[in-house]
């Protein structure tokens, strides 16, 4: 494990080096903000839920963070205990506040691949800027120095896989006769 911290902390290490600016600065800031606590994501999904024609995305996306927060912050991150790069290389300066908690895996990536994976499945129009977003927000993580590669990766194959378990689930779920009642009835 410690040969692995090493050389994932030269690729962070090797990020800071090429990609370092004050532009990315505030915009890695920015878009890891959206991920904190992850109320933006709820709050999407909060908004999909109330729209008719975005409802069956809402259900699906709702149930993906419910399934991304059991797994990745209930189960996962303890279980696991691993510390976040910027302690392993005391020598690095933050641009954010030091974040507590384990490292792997990402659950600000896992909430936005969550998310892009349920507007993939739907064949949303925004499907390709949402997984753009998704890949952005996990290069934040990175850039910011507070999670190592592999708990990006991670955070994307388990956000991945809670959407697509979560459009398996409202597919069924709509497919039943009393959906269909509550859809003819506004809901």
């Amino acid at each position: 494990m410690q040969q692995l911290n090493q050389i994932e902390i030269g690729i962070l290490n090797w990020i800071r080096e090429v990609f370092s600016c004050g532009f990315l600065d505030v915009t890695m800031k920015a878009i890891t903000l959206l991920g904190n606590h992850g109320i933006f994501f709820v709050s999407l999904a909060i908004i999909f839920l109330c729209i008719p024609k975005t409802r069956k995305l809402g259900t699906t996306f709702s149930i993906a963070l419910v399934f991304e927060i059991l797994s990745i912050n209930v189960i996962l991150k303890p279980l696991v205990g691993r510390i976040r790069p910027f302690v392993f290389n005391e020598g690095v300066d933050l641009i954010i506040p030091a974040v507590s908690g384990g490292s792997f895996p990402s659950g600000h990536t896992g909430f936005a691949f969550a998310f892009a994976l349920s507007l993939l499945v739907y064949g949303k129009k925004g499907a390709i800027p949402g997984v753009i977003f998704a890949i952005i927000m996990g290069f934040s993580r990175l850039y910011l120095y507070v999670h190592y590669p592999t708990d990006v990766l991670c955070g994307a194959i388990i956000g991945s896989l809670c959407g697509f378990l979560a459009y398996k689930i409202t597919k069924n779920m709509f497919k039943d006769n009393k959906w269909n009642n509550y859809k003819s009835r506004g809901f």
